[in-house]
């Protein structure tokens, strides 16, 4: 069985990160071993989110996993620039993982989260350059690419491949480039160095905690068990589109994350 090491944070309220990264790589029949960064009460889209920093804990596992093999690495929320040295160390120790995927999260709808310091923001770009993989969100590809969101708001498809191709400087050959609104469509751009494909879908107003790490996930597991990217990301929108859909029909909180669990079969 092929197997992913997760590095990313668990909240107990708000699906996302790996409360979805372990039950959806574990569909897709790959392995997941979880290295928390961070450990919530809940997603920081709530006001009594509590978070307990797993920095220290983060080493015992980069010791305790020194011998152990790893098919993909897969990196999300960090919480400390500490951390993300860890991660550092963690991809570097393990050359023999075919597929990194880094989602660089940092911001959403031309924001950047309020919980990221400077060097943590320095940190993750400086991460995406050990990547095979980049998942960036439109927002995040603008502060890779130090370019200003209001204007990625009104750039083609052609000018967003531009600046995916700038981050294809070093071990990058993907980057997949998520939540680009077009025509009432939400677009995902598939980029690597010979062109690009477009992924849509529906846009479904308003926001939907763990769509990201649906996408990563799903796209991470689908990569390492040899599937194509443009595939992986295909079963990624289907299964996020699904999720939507039920999650705006039930009525229910979308801080809460959306309704994936039924459509796990799918993978």
């Amino acid at each position: 069985m092929k197997r992913i090491a997760a590095l990313n944070d668990l909240s107990g309220f708000g699906k996302c990160s790996l409360a979805v990264a372990l039950p959806i790589i574990s569909a897709c029949g790959v392995e997941c071993t979880p290295m928390p960064t961070s450990i919530l009460t809940r997603q920081t889209a709530f006001e009594s989110s509590v978070c307990f920093d797993m920095t220290e804990n983060m080493n015992s596992f980069l010791k305790d996993w020194e011998n152990e093999k790893f098919d993909g690495i897969y990196t999300g929320f960090f919480s400390d620039s500490d951390q993300i040295k860890v991660a550092f160390d963690f991809i570097s120790g393990h050359s023999e993982a075919s597929c990194v995927l880094v989602d660089p999260i940092l911001g959403d709808d031309g924001e950047t989260y309020s919980i990221f310091s400077n060097e943590i923001f320095e940190g993750v770009k400086a991460l995406t350059k050990t990547a095979t993989v980049i998942t960036p969100n439109l927002t995040e590809l603008g502060l890779l690419t130090d370019t200003d969101y209001n204007s990625l708001l009104s750039y083609s498809y052609d000018e967003i491949y531009k600046l995916a191709l700038s981050l294809m400087e070093n071990k990058t050959k993907y980057v997949l480039i998520t939540g680009i609104h077009k025509n009432q469509k939400i677009c995902n751009l598939v980029c690597d160095k010979n062109g690009y494909r477009l992924v849509s879908s529906k846009y479904h107003h308003g926001s939907f905690s763990g769509t990201g790490d649906i996408f990563a996930s799903v796209c991470a597991a689908e990569i390492v068990k040899g599937k194509s990217v443009l595939s992986a990301v295909k079963t990624a929108v289907k299964i996020i589109n699904k999720s939507i859909n039920t999650t705006i029909k039930s009525g229910t909180d979308s801080r809460y994350g959306v309704q994936f669990e039924k459509y796990l079969k799918l993978l």
